[in-house]
């Protein structure tokens, strides 16, 4: 088998100058849209104790919950004993740019089985602040936003680095904190 390569490209091709300087602009762009996500939403939890959003993300994985908005029809049941949970998702449903179809569509059932903190504790939710502190934990807020297309899936993406720039701004335009001020 012969393989068939074409090099040296050549550097002073102008239509190759132009696609580099363009994969730049798109990598430069991505790279402040990352910032601006990690800025905005470290802005908006930065108030919830640690303790809250451990245990909501407990909740969530419990549930196997990893997006609000979901290519499921109709409601969505979740089980959570705890009102602090119920508080937190209705402010990031809030914060949904589709928050009508949203609030019709999460339900907030009371646990059928027992969530105490023993159970919790079973699931080693130490590691969730350990494995999503500090940029993580703002990524695993990103995350409630990100939209997954039919087949895939979040877990392929570990940070806001592994997104391309189109994934970035699906989760701006779908969460409302990233609207400027005064519009």
């Amino acid at each position: 088998m012969k393989l068939d390569i074409k090099m040296p490209i050549d550097i002073y091709n102008k239509e190759f100058q132009n696609w580099l300087k363009g994969v730049f602009a798109l990598n430069t762009t991505r790279d402040a849209l990352c910032k601006c996500v990690v800025e905005k939403l470290g802005d908006y939890i930065k108030d919830i104790p640690k303790e809250t959003l451990e245990q909501f993300f407990c909740c969530l994985r419990l549930n196997s919950i990893m997006q609000l908005k979901t290519q499921k029809k109709g409601k969505i049941r979740w089980q959570c004993e705890h009102e602090k949970c119920r508080e937190l998702m209705d402010s990031f449903v809030k914060k949904h740019a589709d928050r009508r179809i949203l609030k019709y569509q999460w339900t907030l059932m009371q646990a059928q089985t027992d969530l105490s903190q023993s159970n919790l504790e079973s699931m080693d939710s130490s590691d969730v602040i350990n494995q999503y502190g500090g940029n993580k934990l703002i990524w695993k807020v990103a995350t409630l936003y990100m939209f997954v297309e039919k087949g895939e899936t979040t877990k392929r993406y570990q940070n806001l680095d592994d997104l391309d720039i189109s994934k970035v701004i699906k989760i701006m335009r779908s969460c409302e904190i990233f609207i400027p001020d005064g519009e």
